[in-house]
């Protein structure tokens, strides 16, 4: 295996990991778009489908729909 392989599987289990802990802190979601902006730069830059469990997918673009601040920080990375 490739060292980006193991770099790019480690930032694809970062970030479902990340969603699955905001899931569980709709504060973040809902109200500090300071970190979300940062948290989408570093770890959703490129991914929107995770798969967070064996056999479990999640879109964040549908996910994170119903929630006040990641829209904004989503719709840039979405255009490109």
């Amino acid at each position: 295996m490739s060292l980006l392989f193991l770099i790019e599987c480690a930032s694809a289990a970062k970030a479902a990991c990340l969603y699955t802990v905001l899931f569980f802190a709709p504060d973040v979601l809902h109200r500090d778009a300071a970190l979300m902006r940062v948290l989408v730069d570093k770890h959703f830059v490129d991914s929107w489908v995770l798969a967070w469990a064996p056999g479990f997918t999640s879109d964040i673009a549908e996910e994170w729909i119903n929630y006040k601040v990641p829209k904004p920080q989503l719709k840039p990375r979405m255009c490109d």
